[in-house]
């Protein structure tokens, strides 16, 4: 009874799988069609490394990104072209450009009309150095994270001048915007005071400012225009949104730029840039826990107090673990430290940063980084004499090989019984496990200040071996398998 039953209904049910095939199955192929153009669009562009995806992949190989830039808003310096040289050079592949107009001989987006702005008119100069910046770096395989809102061009005494301010352009008022004339003056740091400005409101999920809203997008619009013909970007909402600010606002644009990329038939990268300097706080919570909105994590400001040593580290293996469900690169697009604070502490944070697993480093501008100095220049080039002999997707950290360690004394990553890269801060002495390690390996020693290798060694593969940095100050062993 129960098998004659279900024959009765089993045309019925053969008839809804066939219409159901024939009104899903073309719009499947279209899908995936478009998927797959734009899969071949991008198969070159910056992109998350299939096989490690903590790392990014570029032109089809996997690579670090490693930078140093005299300025943030490098498509508005002069001798643009002869700075991108000098960064390739020392094997630099990686800058920061913040769509930033507040400085000395920098040119506004937006046309002036007598006293004041247009914001429906395009100051062409302006892009025209935009434009300039990704083909010159396009051109040199370096990468581009640009951070699309400038922070700081909007706080302080710059809002008084600034062609958003409804009293500085032709375009609204603050009777049909939520703006305001005056937010606060450098007295106090809006980030302390908990200030909120109406610009960074203007969504849908906050103030929903509508006519606002509509000349953001124009801007983020025009900017897509250019930098989505590039294959070498990556996007970052906003220079240090402070922590009064609510997570939508990063969420919104970003949305907002993967939907504009999809009608393009590519894929555009993004992640936001947090001001409070605790990784482990709940702003960074927002990116770190949110991979389906933000293709990677930028955690620039661990590297924003001097002195921190080992809290550095566990800070950006917070990150690490917190997002090991959704592994994705974590970038560092600034790293602060200058000489009057000292050039040892800098670079600590530099290479631990490459020890624990960053998929992006980079010096900040002066006064508050190295830029491209000597120092930098010379870091970056250590850095690619190491990856002579170890890629740093091939290893992962591996602190619980070590034993006899000190408190920020060594740090190791490494593909056990294969390779090993041991950074000491200063000197030292510890202990490496290589129980599982078979032979005879090259052990190379480098010095950290003067960046090249001082010498080599051949030795047989030990359950303990003892390593003991050549002198004081920092050292870079590397253990390789013969």
């Amino acid at each position: 009874m129960n098998v004659t039953k279900r024959m009765q209904y089993s045309p019925d049910i053969l008839a809804f799988f066939w219409q159901s095939f024939r009104l899903l199955f073309p719009a499947f192929l279209l899908g995936t069609y478009f998927s797959l153009a734009a899969f071949s669009q991008n198969s070159e562009a910056i992109q998350p490394y299939p096989e490690n995806p903590r790392y990014w992949q570029y032109e089809g190989k996997p690579v670090l990104l490693l930078g140093g830039s005299v300025e943030d808003n490098l498509f508005q310096i002069p001798d643009l072209e002869e700075h991108l040289n000098l960064l390739a050079s020392v094997g630099g592949n990686y800058i920061r450009n913040t769509m930033s107009a507040r400085d000395s001989g920098n040119v506004m987006p937006f046309a002036r009309v007598g006293d004041t702005y247009d914001l429906d008119t395009w100051n062409e100069e302006y892009w025209n150095r935009f434009d300039r910046l990704l083909r010159l770096c396009q051109a040199r395989d370096i990468i581009v994270q640009i951070e699309l809102w400038a922070t700081w061009d909007i706080f302080y005494e710059r809002w008084r001048t600034s062609p958003w301010n409804p009293a500085n352009n032709k375009n609204y008022t603050f009777e049909n915007t939520r703006l305001k004339g005056d937010y606060g003056g450098r007295d106090v740091k809006p980030y302390l005071a908990g200030t909120m400005h109406d610009f960074f409101l203007s969504v849908p999920h906050l103030s929903n400012d509508q006519k606002l809203l509509a000349y953001q997008q124009k801007f983020v619009d025009k900017l897509l225009s250019y930098s989505l013909n590039y294959n070498n970007i990556l996007y970052c909402m906003t220079n240090e949104i402070f922590v009064q600010f609510s997570p939508e606002w990063g969420w919104y644009w970003s949305k907002y730029i993967k939907k504009q990329a999809r009608q393009q038939n590519t894929v555009a990268y993004t992640t936001e840039m947090y001001q409070f300097p605790v990784i482990k706080a709940e702003q960074h919570l927002a990116s770190l826990d949110h991979p389906e909105i933000y293709d990677f994590v930028d955690i620039s400001q661990n590297a924003g107090r001097y002195g921190y040593d080992e809290n550095h580290w566990d800070n950006l293996r917070y990150a690490f673990h917190r997002t090991a469900d959704h592994p994705r690169p974590i970038n560092h697009v600034k790293t602060y430290g200058n000489k009057k604070r000292g050039i040892a502490d800098v670079r600590e944070k530099y290479l631990r940063s490459i020890v624990g697993g960053a998929a992006s480093i980079r010096f900040h501008r002066p006064e508050s980084g190295l830029g491209l100095n000597e120092e930098a220049q010379s870091t970056i080039r250590m850095v690619r004499k190491i990856e002579e002999y170890i890629k740093m997707w091939d290893v992962k950290s591996c602190m619980d090989l070590l034993s006899e360690r000190e408190s920020d004394e060594a740090y190791l990553a490494a593909n056990p019984g294969e390779q090993y890269f041991l950074y000491f801060t200063d000197g030292g002495s510890i202990r490496l496990d290589m129980s599982n390690a078979e032979g005879t390996f090259l052990l190379k020693w480098m010095n950290v200040e003067r960046g090249d290798w001082d010498y080599d060694l051949v030795i047989p593969a030990e359950e303990s071996k003892k390593l003991s940095a050549p002198g004081r100050g920092g050292w870079i062993a590397v253990l390789v398998k013969q």
